[in-house]
């Protein structure tokens, strides 16, 4: 009997860096057991995931926010709290199963 493999989550991620980018590619890889796939194509992706630490990942946050109606769920990588209830929160640094948590939310 075949194991029934669970598709990978498709994930844009937006506002990171080369080496922050190349980091979470590894990470949804091996860790996280290929739970979720980094897409390059944001019309591929089911959601986008931000490190609103960053001043980049702030901006687009807010920008992500001030849409009337958001196109797909959105994972916020932050050590502040968000409280908004649109965002799917995953606090840094990431842990193995808050960031797993974070994708079964989607």
């Amino acid at each position: 009997m075949k194991d029934k493999q669970i598709p990978s989550l498709a994930i844009a991620l937006h506002g990171m860096d080369g080496r922050t980018y190349k980091t979470m590619v590894m990470y949804f890889q091996g860790p996280c057991k290929a739970a979720a796939v980094v897409v390059d194509d944001s019309e591929a992706a089911v959601a986008g995931m931000v490190d609103a630490d960053t001043n980049t990942g702030k901006q687009l946050l807010h920008q992500w926010l001030a849409q009337p109606s958001l196109s797909r769920p959105l994972i916020v990588l932050s050590k502040d709290h968000w409280s908004q209830p649109e965002l799917i929160v995953g606090e840094k640094p990431s842990r193995l199963n808050n960031l797993l948590a974070a994708f079964a939310a989607v």
